[in-house]
């Protein structure tokens, strides 16, 4: 009996026997459940941080195909002072040095400076709704660039980038009626990414931001 017993502890601690924390198991090692891999956890092909996954770059999150060259100025949106408004509607925004502006243009229907709190809406992605209405928006890198905006003298704008929609919309709220003609609205950006026309297609994502009280309506 007691030789049995040598017998069985020898073949327990034979080299190559699994005795726990191996491969195949469920433990720290390749092809289980943890952390190596082709398993469920921390490396590629799997579901957490790295390429392929749902977390970074070509995945369904928050990585853009390229760096956005004007993020700082995007970073600060809140503080943007160089805010325009006029016709129906010619919108822009930008910082006081005015080296990136995003502009906004739609066609409002001829009543909108009477219709306080009808509200329309640019879609940058292929839908079909009821406030839509015709117009555009770009974002632009360069130097003076507001200078021809709601302007009847030529301007000293220069160019050197263009980003324009690819997703997202700009929504447009009449709230109140201006002295001596025009109208006031809120511009608010919603969910709004841009694409750079050259050279690398950077993407920059606009934040979210809503401008009250903008004049409208009114021709300079």
């Amino acid at each position: 009996m007691r030789a049995w017993f040598m017998v069985l502890s020898m073949l327990l601690v034979l080299p190559g026997c699994p005795t726990g924390g191996s491969g195949d198991d469920d433990d720290a090692s390749a092809n289980d459940d943890d952390s190596s891999v082709s398993d469920d956890d921390d490396v590629a092909d799997d579901d957490d941080a790295t390429a392929d996954d749902d977390d970074v770059a070509d995945d369904d999150d928050s990585a853009p195909p390229g760096d956005c060259p004007v993020l700082g100025a995007l970073g600060d949106i809140d503080n943007w002072s160089r805010i325009l408004g006029c016709a129906a509607v010619t919108f822009s925004a930008g910082p006081a040095e005015d080296t990136v502006r995003l502009g906004v243009q739609a066609i409002l229907p001829p009543d909108a400076a009477g219709s306080v709190g009808a509200s329309y809406s640019l879609y940058f992605t292929d839908i079909d709704a009821k406030d839509e209405v015709e117009g555009g928006l770009v974002m632009e890198q360069g130097s003076n660039l507001s200078t021809a905006i709601c302007n009847d003298t030529p301007g000293s704008e220069q160019i050197k980038a263009i980003w324009n929609p690819v997703m997202g919309r700009v929504g447009i709220t009449v709230t109140g009626s201006g002295e001596g003609g025009g109208f006031f609205a809120t511009i608010q950006t919603v969910g709004v990414t841009v694409e750079e026309e050259e050279p690398g297609n950077a993407q920059c994502r606009i934040p979210d931001r809503s401008w009250e009280d903008v004049r409208l309506g009114w021709l300079p």
